[in-house]
């Protein structure tokens, strides 16, 4: 082999376990005779062995397994599509962010169909499971594993994290232990003193070697060396799992002690599975509510009101029943979103409550719920007694409406703020409450037009909760936080979290939240210039039953539909509807967002009298700035759009600022003065530069002209753009077929083309 420049060749071999003896015989020589240098990566011990006593100046380095975010990194970038973080968390559980695990699972996943992508969107269809090479390389890994390493792996891959010291009681030395984790087959916690599997993949293959006779013997002497010392906190669960893998071993208090532990970790598969192992003559009411709540969770409602029909059977005492009724209540309005069947079943229940205490308690959810609805004004609850010690659900849900009603900073008060650190050193920390609380505070700081800080908060909190939180609060976490990206103009980061929300309302069927996300991933996609895969979403979305909160903005992606294919009017006509129907309800944050969308697609005439109206009871800085730019729009003043523009860069609200530049340097270029539209198009560039492929009217068209179009001009262009004839587009915009013509005439020459084609040419590109 020549040398080139005098330089030797470098020889790059990924993995050099696939290498057959001829080949490595073959580098061998090539490196002895200083032809070439070898650089080899392998994921596993021994795959580099044969290559690293090849040389003197031979050097191996050890790489960190990948985090979650990297593995999402990694993903995205060899996808080359948006997918759920369903897929991410799936993949780092299997792998434990070991890279030729995670490119193995995903292409064994993409051969069999497993992973599949769907409206531009990849999905799992469930479990990612072992490959023809996973199962090889295991196969060499172990082969040479003597009889105490291989009970090792088989204990370890039953039980779970095993405590060391029953791990020694087996028979298994420290030595085995030691040289397992140098095969990096498993990891050991020094705090806890505890083994696991380093890849979790790898306990279907040793599930799959093991016999049930082994499985049964294991697992009897597992729990018998347990039960012959003081049970921790770590070995409850354990225990648990082997009781369900046990059926003839019954201890009721271990599996409710069990139980509870799932629930704070929001683990309720788990919480289901140990609780259905209880006799019926033993269950209690806590039993009961717990497994109707995680019933609830998981979205199966007629297992969950089953559970509670059990538990109303067995009680007698009020008190019994009045918790019952409020726990099935919750089910009804908050998961299964049915607010008027719970108030029919609280009222009921109130009817027949003597105690004050119990009446209290039924008055306090039947006023939550008539203020989501609307039937009571939301400003009620700012009176309402709180104990931030002793905070409950429904302290979170008042705080919520308060947000929505524009009483953020209210909201705020009422709710301590806590971070991330403090749930991880905190394992007992219940996680379902704390992602309510952290979704309420990313609401009230989002509506504060505290957006940066809301997204910050979310998403600190997100890589902090366990992956398998509970599916409810971790959808309405997901959901705040894609509401607070948009708000503050990053579609792209919005539309990722509207993908991961998406994911799990579907999969445990909350279907009005499912069809806010889909609106809210709708206008994201379609103002980056995929109207294909928003229209799919709303299609989707149209049968779905309305949302209990955020009214009015499941019509979102519809208007922007509508305004990104040229039809502003029925876009505004659909933003007015929408605005009404939040306004009807009370929740004047949503109003105020859809007002400002109104603003967007040339309607600031019809929102600045509301705005103004809501800045006067409204808390916070975001009303305000939303009606200062909705005036300075409906009157063509360019000053002013300035310096709302700089206003808004200033809460991070920078799409809306490239709008209002955008919007200014048109003015100042109508008026004659081309240094300041000059300066302002460079600073909506800018901007907009931030994130590529921004389609929006006000963006659009005026970027592709240096003679500012005008209004109807605009609707007439982006319409005769999408190939729409101008029969339909005078049918539209109530006009003759002959002034849509004259207009599109106006439009060929501002811009300089000459017909259709070369119209959309010019306008829907998208930015790069």
């Amino acid at each position: 082999m020549a040398k080139k420049n005098g330089r030797r060749f470098v020889l790059l071999i990924d993995d050099p376990s696939n290498l057959d003896e001829e080949s490595c015989l073959l580098v061998a020589q090539l490196v002895e005779h200083r032809a070439i240098d070898v650089i080899a990566t392998g994921n596993y011990p021994g795959t580099i062995s044969s290559l690293s006593e090849l040389s003197e100046r031979s050097a191996r380095v050890d790489l960190a397994p990948f985090d979650l975010e990297k593995t999402e990194e990694v993903l995205t970038f060899a996808l080359k599509q948006t997918m759920e973080r369903h897929v991410s968390v799936q993949t780092q559980l299997a792998s434990g962010g070991n890279p030729a695990l995670i490119r193995d699972l995903i292409r064994h996943a993409l051969k069999e169909g497993n992973l599949f992508c769907e409206a531009g969107v990849w999905r799992l269809a469930g479990p990612l499971t072992a490959g023809p090479a996973i199962r090889d390389r295991f196969a060499i890994q172990t082969s040479e594993l003597s009889s105490q390493c291989r009970q090792a792996l088989a204990i370890i891959s039953s039980i779970g994290r095993t405590a060391v010291v029953d791990l020694h009681a087996s028979g298994i030395t420290v030595a085995d232990l030691i040289k397992l984790e140098r095969a990096e087959l498993i990891r050991i916690c020094p705090r806890e003193w505890r083994a696991s599997l380093r890849h979790p993949v790898h306990a279907e293959l040793i599930q799959e070697s093991m016999t049930t006779l082994e499985k049964a013997e294991l697992i009897r002497h597992y729990r018998q060396l347990i039960g012959g010392r003081k049970i921790v906190h770590q070995d409850l669960t354990v225990l648990a799992n082997l009781h369900i893998a046990e059926a003839d071993w019954a201890d009721v208090r271990l599996l409710h002690r069990a139980a509870q532990v799932a629930r704070r970790t929001g683990d309720f598969p788990a919480v289901i599975s140990y609780l259905r192992q209880i006799p019926n003559s033993d269950y209690t009411q806590s039993a009961y509510l717990m497994l109707a709540d995680a019933y609830a969770q998981l979205g199966d409602h007629n297992s969950a009101y089953n559970t509670y029909d059990r538990a109303a059977a067995q009680v007698s005492s009020e008190d019994a029943l009045a918790s019952i009724t409020i726990a099935r209540a919750h089910t009804l309005w908050w998961s299964d979103e049915k607010p008027e069947a719970a108030l029919a079943t609280l009222e009921s229940c109130q009817n027949s409550t003597l105690r004050t205490a119990n009446s209290f308690r039924l008055a306090r959810i039947i006023k939550l719920i008539k203020c989501s609805t609307g039937e009571l004004p939301v400003h009620a609850l700012a009176n309402s007694p709180i104990t931030p010690k002793s905070q409950s659900l429904c302290d979170y849900y008042e705080a919520a409406l308060l947000a929505l009603s524009g009483q953020p900073r209210t909201a705020i008060a009422r709710i301590p703020a806590k971070r991330g650190e403090t749930y991880v050193q905190n394992t007992r920390q219940d996680a379902v409450t704390y992602a309510w609380q952290t979704a309420t505070l990313v609401l009230a700081h989002a509506e504060s037009g505290h957006f940066d800080k809301a997204c910050a908060l979310g998403e600190e909190i997100v890589r902090a909760l366990p992956w398998n939180v509970a599916p409810l609060p971790y959808l309405w976490l997901c959901f705040v936080i894609a509401r607070a990206h948009y708000l503050a103009g990053r579609l792209r980061k919005a539309r990722q979290y509207y993908v991961d929300s998406i994911g799990i309302a579907r999969r445990r069927r909350h279907l009005g939240l499912l069809k806010l996300c889909l609106s809210g991933f709708a206008a994201c996609t379609a103002q980056l210039g995929d109207l294909t895969s928003a229209a799919r979403a709303l299609n989707e979305s149209r049968n779905l039953p309305s949302p209990m909160m955020f009214a009015g903005e499941e019509l979102l992606g519809e208007a922007w539909v509508l305004a990104c294919e040229g039809r502003l009017a029925d876009s505004r006509e659909v933003l007015e509807q929408a605005s009404k129907r939040a306004r009807g309800r009370g929740n004047f944050a949503s109003e105020g967002l859809l007002l400002t969308e109104m603003i967007r697609v040339n309607g600031a005439g019809q929102a600045v009298g509301r705005l103004a109206e809501l800045c006067v009871s409204s808390e916070g800085e975001l009303m305000q700035l939303r009606r200062v730019l909705a005036q300075a729009t409906r009157e063509k003043d360019g000053d002013a759009l300035w310096e709302s523009a700089e206003a808004l860069v200033a809460v991070s609200a920078r799409l809306l600022a490239a709008e209002a530049y955008s919007t200014a340097s048109t003015i100042f270029s109508r008026k004659g003065d081309q240094r300041r539209a000059t300066a302002a198009s460079r600073m909506a560039d800018e901007l907009v530069n931030e994130t590529p492929g921004i389609h929006t009217p006000m963006l659009t068209v005026q970027k592709q002209t240096h003679s500012p179009l005008s209004a109807r001009e605009m609707e007439v262009a982006l319409m005769a753009a999408r190939r729409t004839p101008s029969k339909e587009i005078a049918a539209h915009l109530c006009l003759s077929t002959r002034t849509v013509d004259n207009h599109l005439q106006r439009v060929y020459a501002k811009l300089g083309v000459a017909s259709r084609s070369q119209l959309a040419e010019r306008l829907l590109t998208v930015r790069a």
